[in-house]
């Protein structure tokens, strides 16, 4: 990491050895699939994503979660063009999913995948978002996982009734970009503030949650002490590693699993 004191910004290089690329790249080849736009929903997709980064920029954001029918749901304030977007893909979602599916799983442009995903989550079955979501997560491309884990951050945070395997999202906490390791920690976080998931992600990431304490990337350090001390209840300061290791070594011992 290089960290520029002055504009508080850091710069990350992940570097991925040979012999851990299968466990931390799971990923598989780039798709090379060519499909149509199924009934415009792709574009349609990236009109709403450029409102909705127009409206960020403006300050027109949301403090808390906007209603919407999707499983995820952008932090923007609702109006009139985010609604009739919201209602468009409603209704002609559902109409062209085996299509989206298709695309997400096999399109060679990862904009298009990107989209599908997160179009896919306009759906009234959360088992079935769920799957799609974490199958997506052994897409090649990061800005394709990332639509993913955003869609089951919301999940797992919004939505208390949605039951999500964690220990399918944990291999993500040591993929090979900030995004991917910051996107399943916030997934996590959800996950921590729910009783039936704390001792599992005790028992099962605890050891992996304390390593990303010593991470240089502090967006990185903050979020995984976070998700500690929501899981463990324990406050040490973010900066005793060896007491979190000590605990970890305990709690980890365990072989809890998610109700």
């Amino acid at each position: 990491n290089v960290t520029a004191s002055t504009f508080e910004s850091t710069v990350t290089f992940d570097v991925v050895d040979a012999s851990d690329a299968a466990k931390r790249m799971p990923f598989y080849a780039p798709p090379q699939g060519r499909f149509a736009d199924p009934g415009g929903l792709l574009s349609g997709w990236r009109s709403y994503s450029a409102l909705c980064a127009d409206m960020r920029r403006r300050g027109d954001t949301s403090n808390e979660r906007p209603a919407c029918s999707s499983f995820y749901c952008p932090w923007v304030a609702s109006n009139d063009a985010t609604r009739k977007f919201d209602g468009k893909f409603r209704s002609e979602v559902p109409g062209h999913y085996g299509a989206l599916l298709a695309v997400l799983g096999g399109d060679f442009d990862p904009g298009n995948r990107e989209a599908a995903a997160y179009l896919l989550a306009y759906s009234t079955s959360a088992k079935t978002v769920s799957e799609i979501m974490i199958k997506a997560l052994q897409d090649p491309d990061r800005e394709v996982r990332a639509a993913a884990l955003t869609v089951l951050a919301d999940m797992s945070g919004y939505r208390s009734n949605v039951f999500i395997e964690a220990f399918r999202i944990m291999p993500a906490l040591d993929y090979p970009t900030v995004s991917d390791r910051s996107k399943a920690l916030a997934v996590l976080a959800g996950l921590a503030s729910r009783p039936e998931y704390q001792s599992y992600i005790i028992s099962r990431a605890s050891p992996q949650l304390v390593r990303l304490l010593r991470s240089l990337d502090p967006g990185l350090r903050d979020l995984a002490y976070t998700v500690l001390g929501m899981a463990s209840g324990k406050n040490y300061d973010r900066k005793d590693i060896a007491a979190w290791e000590a605990w970890s070594a305990g709690a980890s011992s365990g072989s809890a699993k998610p109700k």
